[in-house]
């Protein structure tokens, strides 16, 4: 009898604190899962894969910037104040052009109201299959990103989501007064790297000598890449014209095209540019951008802190440019961009960056 007993408290004091746990977590809500940020508190943006689907489910926006680390020293204050919108930056570093639109299709799911989303264009991704991801599947919070409640014990049954944000949070009650940290510092990296010719050398390993076949794509390839870009570059352009896509092709450093040439890969990569290109000018809600032929930001590694990682200058400069409709390829003039950059990354005397 005193065994039962015992065990009845047992299961009882169990169930209540795994339970006062869990409404502790779903009503602070550190990851926006259920809710938007409750007065009075503050919330630390910080974890992207496990805060952003929140964000974007639950914020008030009209305007999304989504990419990858390309986009992380962008500031929503500058897009807003360019274009007169309500933004919020969900970066997704390292991600694949199928984790860029997963992400982005859920958030024109979740929010009727968006009119514009800036949206980088990896260059270094453009040879991804349509359903290629970074990391196995074991490295998604899918239980954030689904609509299933009951898996979501991974979440308010968290022993790190507990301690390093829920508490964290609960500490700041009458503190925040509905504040989140501040989308131009969440993510910002650029006062934590050194920038410049030695520093994007220093990350650079250059092959001893130069391929002497130039690599073409197969028709294997080329089927894949298509299928991607349907997917996950232009399906949801297709399927929503009220919304204005702003696609930037990312500018990558000198030393990256260093690379593509030293392997024969240039052919291959601008072929590739050429088809994302043509894809994406058939709709009149694109506006697509690139920076590549600009040698004033490319060439000059005092823009880097490595062969493809930019300042925030530029992507300052990016939004600037999207304004003013600098440097937007059109069907006018698409051709003459992609000759032009060809004819750059040809003939560039790669050898005096390194004498």
């Amino acid at each position: 009898m005193k065994n039962t007993r015992y065990n009845l408290i047992v299961v009882f004091g169990t169930m209540t604190i795994l339970s006062l746990i869990a409404i502790l977590t779903i009503v602070i809500d550190p990851y926006f899962h259920y809710h938007k940020p409750l007065p009075d508190f503050h919330y630390r943006i910080s974890n992207q894969r496990y805060q952003n689907d929140g964000v974007l489910r639950n914020f008030d926006y009209d305007a999304i910037i989504i990419g990858t680390s390309m986009i992380e020293n962008f500031k929503t204050t500058q897009l807003d104040e360019l274009f007169h919108v309500k933004s919020v930056l969900t970066p997704f570093s390292g991600a694949s052009y199928k984790e860029i639109n997963d992400n982005m299709q859920r958030a024109i799911g979740y929010n009727k109201s968006i009119k514009m989303i800036v949206r980088s264009i990896d260059v270094n991704h453009y040879f991804d299959k349509v359903n290629d991801m970074r990391y196995d599947d074991s490295f998604y919070p899918k239980y954030l990103t689904n609509d299933n409640f009951f898996d979501d014990v991974s979440y308010f049954w968290n022993k790190s989501v507990l301690f390093n944000y829920t508490t964290e949070v609960l500490c700041t009650y009458s503190k925040g007064n509905g504040s989140v940290t501040e989308f131009d510092e969440a993510f910002n990296w650029n006062d934590r790297h050194e920038f410049g010719k030695e520093a994007v050398l220093a990350s650079y390993e250059r092959t001893g000598m130069k391929a002497e076949k130039i690599m073409i794509p197969t028709s294997k390839q080329i089927i894949d890449f298509k299928e991607n870009i349907d997917v996950n570059l232009v399906k949801a352009v297709k399927e929503n014209p009220e919304i204005q896509f702003y696609y930037f092709i990312t500018p990558y450093s000198v030393v990256y095209w260093d690379s593509m040439d030293r392997d024969g890969k240039l052919d291959m990569v601008l072929q590739a540019e050429k088809m994302v290109i043509e894809s994406l000018l058939e709709y009149e809600n694109v506006h697509l951008f690139s920076f590549s032929a600009d040698l004033l930001i490319t060439a000059d590694l005092n823009n880097y802190k490595d062969s493809i990682h930019y300042s925030e200058d530029i992507n300052s400069y990016i939004l600037q440019s999207m304004k003013k409709n600098e440097h937007r390829l059109t069907k006018d003039n698409y051709e003459e961009y992609l000759k032009n950059v060809y004819y750059i990354y040809s003939t560039y005397d790669y050898d005096s960056l390194f004498q």
